[in-house]
């Protein structure tokens, strides 16, 4: 498990019942560098809401925005409080308060968000994704795997001779980390964030012993490499790469088994393998391939809240109109995600 977490963390961990990296320590350092004002918001007494980590950022032309993500915990006895707390933050300059959960979908709840003020918003964040429960013994999670996942890691090992192992956070390695995901992007199209900023998270993560780079290997060949972010008793997929010469060895598949396993060992309940695209309609975007692999390892498929925002100033529906501009533009002029 991670190291005894600082006082910030310990309030979302307590608080938030699927507590997310977002809204950890770490993130707040890793946002401050892009333009992002993290701010930290105490659960209330009696516990109306969770503690909430909030980032604040000014736009040009179209007003800022004080962004909570991946937040969990919502309940409809939470929204007056969640009001007040956005309401709060609220400056000349800002003009919503954008609230991403990291919950499932509930209509109702999103209803009685709506009957309060709020509106439904675009998404920064993945609305459908993947989680395997680590609940119970190796075998248990073995076999709640598709048998198609299990058949693919027995051929990995058997047939193929792929082998798994964690590996420190060195130069040497991240060169490795960054080259096989350059592979993966030039063949999928995949977006990935710019160097200089999946570094610093894979550093900042790695340094609180909430990060784990892991390799897989064939004849001693590194072909496939997955970082992976914890906090509390949660683990994410966030990064990852592999050799196009190597895809039919299903090295990636005992890659996320060998990860699996050893967080099942330290105590994890749940691996977050990220999004997939609507299963209403898998081929989206190229991503048949993506989903077959990452549902392989779970039967049921996840569908979070969507966005929830409130109005801090008359700019509010100018943001909402305009949001995917801006968010488009700042990519040309950086080369990089706005959020």
């Amino acid at each position: 498990m991670s190291k005894q977490p600082d006082a910030w963390n310990a309030q979302v961990l307590a608080s938030q019942p699927d507590p997310h990296f977002m809204q950890s320590e770490a993130w707040s350092d890793i946002k401050s560098p892009d333009g992002w004002q993290p701010e930290q918001h105490s659960a209330p007494p009696r516990g109306a809401r969770p503690a909430v980590q909030t980032f604040r950022r000014h736009a040009p032309l179209v007003g800022g925005v004080v962004h909570a993500p991946r937040v969990s915990g919502l309940t409809r006895r939470s929204i007056p409080s969640l009001t007040e707390l956005a309401l709060s933050t609220a400056d000349r300059r800002v003009a919503a308060f954008k609230l991403e959960p990291y919950q499932a979908h509930d209509d109702d709840l999103v209803a009685a968000f709506v009957a309060a003020g709020w509106s439904v918003g675009a998404t920064s964040q993945y609305r459908h994704g993947v989680t395997v429960s680590l609940a119970g013994s190796e075998d248990d999670v073995w076999m709640s795997f598709k048998s198609r996942a299990r058949t693919d890691v027995n051929a990995a090992v058997k047939k193929n001779g792929v082998t798994a192992q964690r590996v420190p956070l060195t130069t040497e390695n991240i060169d490795t980390l960054v080259m096989l995901i350059g592979e993966t992007q030039d063949r999928s199209g995949a977006f990935f964030r710019s160097r200089a900023y999946l570094e610093r998270t894979w550093r900042a993560f790695d340094a609180r012993d909430e990060g784990r780079l892991y390799f897989a290997y064939i004849d001693g060949r590194i072909v496939a490499a997955a970082f992976v972010f914890t906090f509390g008793t949660n683990a994410w997929y966030k990064d990852g790469g592999s050799l196009r010469s190597d895809n039919n060895s299903h090295a990636a598949r005992e890659l996320h088994w060998k990860i699996m396993r050893d967080l099942i060992a330290d105590g994890y309940a749940h691996y977050d393998l990220g999004n997939i695209p609507d299963p209403e309609n898998p081929n989206e975007g190229g991503m048949r391939g993506l989903f077959q692999f990452k549902t392989g390892f779970a039967r049921e498929t996840n569908l979070y809240l969507p966005v929830l925002e409130y109005p801090l100033s008359k700019r509010f529906r100018r943001w909402q109109r305009h949001e995917s501009t801006l968010v488009r533009i700042m990519f040309k002029k950086n080369k990089d995600y706005w959020y």
